[in-house]
């Protein structure tokens, strides 16, 4: 891993905890995250308005597993290139998710092209918006990836009587 990697790994990884190990991480491409209107969640016209692209670049997917659990840990960030560097910039992040109820929450309401995705900012403050992921082919194996997780979380619950 280059000297590049490693800082911009640092640096993801400091919001995570000490006791967590990251197991796997997949990449997906061409990602756009919108915002979402008052109006989309309101049904009213009265915060009519256009939709902003806020990001585009790559949405990572970290799975984790800490110590003494076998429970799965998943947090989504979203990144891009730096010009050429091997930098990677991050524009935001989900929290950990590690049970139905917080993946739920997080990613909901899948219409055909996108779906919304709570993102974690500073000051334990939540903001929505709406991810879209412009090739077909990076999106079907995005949604197959969160459809197995949810089936997994969803086991994970049964067992545990959530």
């Amino acid at each position: 891993m280059s000297s590049g990697q490693e800082a911009a790994t640092t640096k993801s990884l400091s919001l995570v905890p000490s006791t967590f190990v990251l197991a796997r991480s997949s990449r997906y491409h061409k990602c756009a995250l919108f915002n979402v209107l008052p109006s989309d969640l309101t049904n009213e016209s009265a915060f009519a308005g256009e939709k902003c692209r806020l990001f585009y670049g790559d949405v990572v997917l970290d799975e984790y597993i800490e110590n003494g659990s076998s429970v799965p840990r998943y947090m989504l960030k979203f990144e891009w290139d730096r010009g050429g560097s091997r930098r990677r910039n991050m524009f935001c992040q989900t929290e950990i998710m590690d049970n139905v109820h917080k993946w739920n929450e997080t990613i909901s309401e899948w219409s055909s092209e996108r779906c919304r995705i709570m993102m974690q900012c500073s000051d334990d403050r939540y903001i929505l918006l709406e991810l879209q992921i412009c090739e077909t082919n990076e999106e079907r194996k995005f949604r197959d990836m969160l459809c197995r997780i949810s089936e997994e979380f969803e086991i994970w619950a049964e067992i545990m009587g959530d």
